[in-house]
C-alpha cells in the first residue's frame, strides 16, 4: 500500500511538473521613460517594470531598427575621387576622366577608340597649367549617374591625357593622378570600393607617344609630353579594370540587442545615448519561455534626439 501511495505521488508530480513548463505566461512588462525629448550624447534611461525570462533592445538606428528586423535593402550613391599634380607645361585641359560601359576591354588604341566613352571631368576641379606645383584633391565628387537609371552597371574608368603639337600650344605638362578612389554612399556611411591597386590600371598609348614618358607606379598615374617629336599630337590612355555598382544592396537583417538572458538577475533600468539626431522608433521585446513555449510582449518608445 504504501509503495503504491509512494508511485502515484510520484505521478502526481510529474504530471504537474509537465503542466508547469507548458504554461508559459504573457510577460507583463512596460518601459518608461523621464521625458521623450533627449540631446545627441545624452543618456536615455529605460525604467522597466516587469521581470521577463529576456529582454531584448533595439534602439531604432540603422543596423538595430526593428522595422528591419527581416532584412533591409541599402541604396547607395557612389562618388569618386582623386589628387592632381600639374608641372612645368603650358597646356591646358590636357586630362579628361571618363567613363564606358561598352568598352570591349581589349586594351589597344583602335578598340578604346570604337568604345563610346562619357566625359565626366567637369565634376572633378582639373588643375591648370602654372595654377601650383602641388598635388590638389579634387574632394568626393558624385558620379551616381553612371547607373544611368539601372540598379546595377558595370563599366570601365579611363584617365586620358591628351597633348597636342607642343611647338604650336606650348610645352606638355607633367601629370600625376595620385590616389583615384571610389566609394559607395549610404545611410551606413561612406564604405570604399576601389582604390589606385584595385582599380587594376593599364596603360596605353597611341603609336607616335615616345617610350618612357607616360607609367603607372604603385602610387600615382603619371603622363609627360614627347621630348624628341614635338609636333606629334598624342593620347595616353589609363583604365582600370571592368568595375561594378549596385545601387540597391541586401545587407540583411537589423539585429536586436539581447540586455538581458534566461540565467541573468531581474535588471530595472537600461541606459543607452545616441550619436546622430533623429526620430527614433525604440522597441523593447520581453520573452517568457520554456522548451515547449514562447510568449512576448513589445513596448515602443519615440525619442526626438536633438543635435
Amino acid at each position: 500500500m504504501k509503495k503504491n501511495i509512494i508511485i502515484t505521488f510520484f505521478l502526481t508530480f510529474i504530471f504537474f511538473s509537465c503542466e508547469k513548463l507548458e504554461d508559459v505566461e504573457v510577460p507583463k512588462f512596460d518601459v518608461t521613460t523621464e521625458r521623450v525629448t533627449y540631446k545627441v550624447g545624452e543618456s536615455v534611461n529605460f525604467a522597466f517594470n516587469g521581470d521577463p525570462d529576456l529582454i531584448t533592445f533595439y534602439s531604432g538606428e540603422v543596423g538595430n531598427d526593428y522595422e528591419y528586423r527581416k532584412g533591409r535593402h541599402i541604396s547607395s550613391s557612389f562618388k569618386a575621387q582623386f589628387d592632381q599634380q600639374m608641372l612645368d607645361g603650358r597646356q591646358d585641359n590636357q586630362m579628361s576622366i571618363l567613363l564606358s560601359t561598352d568598352f570591349s576591354g581589349v586594351y589597344n588604341i583602335d578598340q578604346i577608340k570604337a568604345a563610346n566613352w562619357i566625359d565626366i571631368s567637369d565634376k572633378f576641379k582639373m588643375l591648370k597649367s602654372q595654377e601650383t606645383r602641388l598635388f590638389v584633391s579634387t574632394g568626393l565628387k558624385d558620379i551616381s549617374e553612371l547607373l544611368q537609371d539601372k540598379d546595377s552597371v558595370k563599366l570601365y574608368v579611363a584617365v586620358r591625357q591628351i597633348v597636342k603639337d607642343q611647338t604650336v600650344y606650348g610645352t606638355a605638362n607633367l601629370n600625376r593622378i595620385r590616389g583615384f578612389s571610389i566609394s559607395a554612399e549610404s545611410i551606413v556611411g561612406i564604405t570604399p570600393l576601389y582604390n589606385h591597386t584595385s582599380l587594376e590600371w593599364s596603360l596605353i598609348s597611341t603609336p607616335n607617344k615616345e617610350t618612357g614618358r607616360a607609367s603607372i607606379t604603385s602610387t600615382w598615374l603619371e603622363f609627360r609630353g614627347n621630348v624628341t617629336n614635338k609636333t606629334a599630337e598624342t593620347e595616353d590612355w589609363a583604365i582600370s579594370k571592368q568595375i561594378k555598382f549596385v545601387k540597391n544592396s541586401y545587407v540583411g537583417p537589423d539585429w536586436g540587442v539581447s540586455i538581458k538572458g534566461l540565467s541573468d538577475k531581474r535588471i530595472n533600468t537600461y541606459t543607452y545615448s545616441y550619436t546622430k539626431p533623429g526620430i527614433y522608433k525604440v522597441v523593447f521585446i520581453s520573452v517568457n519561455m520554456n522548451a515547449n513555449d514562447r510568449k512576448e510582449t513589445i513596448k515602443e518608445i519615440e525619442l526626438n534626439i536633438e543635435p
